[in-house]
């Protein structure tokens, strides 16, 4: 696994819409080998940018009203402002949209770190890396803190990257860590450099996304034309679906009575395959998400009420009999979009873990 921190300047400028590499980057923690982690006194940090971004404008749209007023544009009486939020609560607002979506995302809000005033005392006056001369820079020792914290909690295996344009406390001029944060690790039992340093997450993008994304770009086209992959994808979609339940496929099925029991019978032909999504889990690995359009003959099981009889009973020998128990009916011909997640194992060339998300009933044949 691999666990990627982030520091404040990444989200610049600070805005509710993200810069398009960090917004790549929260989109992959959902998927794979990528966790996004974002410590505590980033968040506070990054909403404390916003809250002084918001300031300004609410200042500028204050004096465009008084303007508007001064000319005659709007009346003295209207409050042009009234429906805008309140902007402590807008502030408030984007903090708490920014926790979620870092959770959303399958990423993690690291803790403020567990720190000894002798070890911040020691950056601070030694001076210590983060911390530089005259300058405190208590944020960045904690921030710093926060990777260490998390490095030491990961398995041997794992990767840290920590992604900061702030080279000059955290860098060694070279594109490594400083050495002092070099000897925290070694001091908190962990190899000098269990701790990769980027700068952008441009530069991430670049580095990890590019070959996922080539691979990504075959693959699609192998299951988009014809060929091994496209046969062996509909030939595996097909045997999951034979016998099996249709749980959450939303369908109009011509019977009065309690219906359950709805399944495949046979699947008569694959008519279209869609791309939702490619995203690369492990080595050689990639999870596809698929909307496919298949005809399929469905069967279901209906409880008839108690009390009714039912007009194509006759069919099934109840002719005029109160029946309450369960009998079997058969739709030919159901066109059915179905969407689905599954797995392609790059290296055996095969696919595997086919699971049926969700689906609806189209017009029949």
């Amino acid at each position: 696994m691999r666990y990627v921190v982030v520091d404040s300047p990444a989200f610049y400028p600070y805005k509710a819409k993200r810069p398009a590499p960090l917004e790549r980057l929260f989109a992959g923690s959902q998927q794979g080998d990528l966790r996004l982690c974002v410590p505590e006194v980033v968040v506070r940090e990054v909403t404390r940018h916003y809250a002084r971004a918001v300031g300004p404008v609410y200042r500028e749209l204050r004096q465009a009203q008084h303007h508007a007023r001064e000319v005659g544009v709007l009346p003295s009486d209207l409050n042009a402002l009234a429906s805008l939020p309140d902007k402590t609560d807008l502030i408030s607002q984007y903090e708490q949209s920014l926790r979620h979506d870092i959770g959303r995302r399958k990423g993690e809000v690291l803790p403020l770190p567990q720190v000894e005033h002798q070890w911040v005392l020691d950056r601070i006056f030694g001076p210590l890396k983060p911390s530089k001369q005259d300058e405190d820079s208590y944020r960045d020792s904690l921030i710093w803190k926060s990777v260490v914290e998390l490095a030491a909690t990961k398995k041997s295996d794992d990767e840290i990257v920590f992604i900061t344009n702030n080279s000059r406390d955290f860098g060694d001029g070279d594109g490594g860590l400083h050495e002092h944060l070099r000897e925290d690790l070694v001091a908190s039992d962990l190899d000098s450099d269990a701790v990769t340093l980027m700068a952008t997450p441009k530069e991430y993008v670049d580095l990890y996304f590019a070959e996922q994304d080539r691979l990504r770009a075959q693959l699609e086209e192998r299951i988009l034309q014809p060929g091994p992959v496209r046969d062996d994808l509909e030939g595996t979609l097909a045997d999951s679906m034979e016998g099996e339940p249709l749980p959450h496929v939303e369908l109009h099925l011509p019977a009065e009575g309690d219906i359950s029991d709805v399944r495949t019978e046979s699947v008569n032909k694959i008519e279209e395959i869609e791309i939702a999504d490619i995203y690369h889990l492990y080595d050689g690995e990639f999870v596809v998400g698929l909307a496919v359009k298949v005809d399929v003959d469905v069967s279901y099981t209906v409880a008839a009420p108690t009390g009714h009889d039912l007009e194509y009973a006759p069919r099934w020998g109840i002719d005029g009999v109160e029946a309450d128990a369960p009998f079997l009916m058969n739709t030919e011909g159901r066109l059915l979009l179905l969407n689905f997640e599954l797995a392609w194992d790059e290296g055996e060339s095969a696919w595997r873990d086919v699971e049926l998300l969700y689906g609806k009933g189209l017009e029949d044949r």
